[in-house]
C-alpha cells in the first residue's frame, strides 16, 4: 500500500442512498493515495452494514442486500477507518475525531451529500503544494448548466481552466483540503459551533489570521446537493 497523502474525513448520518453515492464517487475519482476516515454519528442499519464491509474489503467490489458499490478499478488508493459513535455527536465532533485519527499531510473535510469528479483530490493538492502560505482549498460547486453532467462539468472546467486558482475569504466545509501545517498551528475546530453551522468560517479566518491563505480550485467541480448532511446532524 502506497504512503496516504491524504486524510478524507467523512462524518455520516442516517443518509444511506447519499452516503454510498458519495463513497462510490471517491473511490472512482480519487487517483492519489488517500485513507478514508469515516465518522458514522447514526443508527441506520444499512449505512452500518455497508459501512462493515468497507472496513473488511479494501479491494474487492463491496455487495450490500444485491447491490455492488460502483467505483469502477480505481480503488487501489485507498484504505477505510471506519468509527461508530454510539450517538450524533455532530459535525464538529466528528471532524475533530477524524482529525484525531489523522496522520497524511492534506486532511480533507467532506461533506456525505457530495459527489467528486475525476482527479479532485489530486488537483487541489497540487495548488496547495505550489506555495508553503497556501493552506486550504475548496473546488466549484456552484450549480452546473442544466444540460451538462457533473463529469461533462467537470472536464469542460479542466480543460478551461487547467491549473488555475484564485484566493477566497473562507473555505466552505462541504469539500476543503487542508495541509497538515494548519491543523498543526492553529489546532482543531472550535466546538463552541456545535453540531454544525459557521465552524468553517472560523476555522478559515483563523486559519488566514495565522499567515494561511484560502483558495478555490478553478478546475475541479464537485456537486453538493446542500444541507442533506445538516438536516440530519442537526437532529440529534
Amino acid at each position: 500500500m502506497p504512503e496516504m497523502k491524504c486524510d478524507i474525513i467523512l462524518p455520516v448520518c442516517d443518509q444511506y442512498k447519499f452516503t454510498k453515492k458519495c463513497i462510490e464517487s471517491i473511490i472512482r475519482n480519487t487517483d492519489t493515495p488517500y485513507r478514508l476516515i469515516i465518522i458514522n454519528n447514526g443508527k441506520n442499519p444499512d449505512t452500518k452494514m455497508f459501512l462493515e464491509n468497507l472496513s473488511r474489503q479494501r479491494r474487492d467490489p463491496v455487495e450490500l442486500h444485491q447491490e455492488k458499490l460502483h467505483t469502477g478499478k480505481n480503488n487501489k488508493n485507498v484504505e477505510f477507518t471506519v468509527v461508530n459513535n454510539d450517538h450524533n455527536i455532530g459535525w464538529v465532533k466528528a471532524l475533530n475525531k477524524g482529525i484525531e485519527l489523522s496522520t497524511a499531510p492534506y486532511i480533507c473535510f467532506q461533506n456525505d451529500d457530495t459527489v467528486v469528479t475525476h482527479g479532485w483530490l489530486r488537483k487541489m493538492i497540487n495548488i496547495l503544494k505550489l506555495q508553503e502560505n497556501f493552506g486550504m482549498i475548496n473546488p466549484i460547486w456552484e450549480e452546473r448548466p442544466k444540460n451538462l453532467s457533473i463529469d461533462r462539468y467537470n472536464a469542460i472546467l479542466e480543460r478551461k481552466n487547467k491549473k488555475r486558482f484564485i484566493e477566497t475569504d473562507w473555505c466552505r466545509g462541504f469539500s476543503a483540503v487542508f495541509k497538515r501545517a494548519v491543523i498543526e498551528k492553529i489546532g482543531k475546530v472550535d466546538e463552541v459551533y456545535g453540531l454544525a453551522y459557521f465552524d468553517d468560517v472560523d476555522y478559515s479566518v483563523t486559519a488566514i489570521d495565522a499567515g494561511f491563505l484560502a483558495l478555490r480550485a478553478l478546475d475541479t467541480y464537485v456537486y453538493h446537493h446542500r444541507n442533506v448532511t445538516f438536516f440530519e446532524v442537526l437532529k440529534g
